[in-house]
């Protein structure tokens, strides 16, 4: 479906063409298995609470481990 669109820099409208993107609907069964999972026994991720080096480092540590 085409959409219209703005050049950032001239502010002229722009049509934007038609594509074709990737979707994802999931299941209900996916949707009902991601209800049960209970958030208190889920350990989550600190790397995004990591600098860029240290987030190098962190990769690097799991690839010795394997």
């Amino acid at each position: 479906k085409e959409r219209p669109g703005r050049n950032p820099k001239t502010k002229e409208p722009v049509p934007i063409s038609a594509r074709f993107v990737v979707t994802y609907k999931p299941s209900q069964k996916v949707k009902e298995r991601i209800e049960m999972i209970d958030p208190a026994t889920v350990e989550v991720s600190k790397r995004r609470d990591l600098s860029k080096s240290q987030q190098e480092e962190y990769e690097f540590d799991v690839e010795d481990d394997l």
